[in-house]
């Protein structure tokens, strides 16, 4: 519930003409004993089914091997529409700025 209470904040914190967000996953020093496959599967379910078409990009990093091995898992049990949006990025800060436009930055605190 209180990611589907921070999804709503973030919408209504979006400017007029706005209709999609993008999610950043933040997997620093993510190991095995951090998963749980099904939180990770009840919130991907949260981004999708309940606001499917304002999901626009959503970007885990910094990738290491666990982040690998789960992505391969979950690849597959996914939407193919879905797991397009999902990017693995070595650094979600680099490849944001990648997609803004040259006057703009990311965030500081992005990893």
């Amino acid at each position: 519930n209180a990611h589907i209470y921070l999804l709503e904040q973030g919408i209504t914190l979006m400017p007029e003409g706005v209709a999609q967000f993008t999610l950043v996953v933040d997997a620093s020093g993510l190991s095995r004993r951090h998963l749980d496959v099904g939180l990770m599967k009840s919130l991907l379910k949260v981004a999708t089914v309940g606001y499917p078409d304002r999901l626009g990009i959503l970007v885990v990093g910094p990738v290491n091997m666990v982040v690998r091995t789960v992505w391969t898992v979950l690849s597959r049990l996914i939407p193919k529409r879905l797991a397009d949006k999902i990017k693995m990025a070595k650094s979600p800060r680099q490849y944001l700025t990648g997609l803004l436009p040259s006057h703009e930055k990311a965030g500081d605190w992005l990893p």
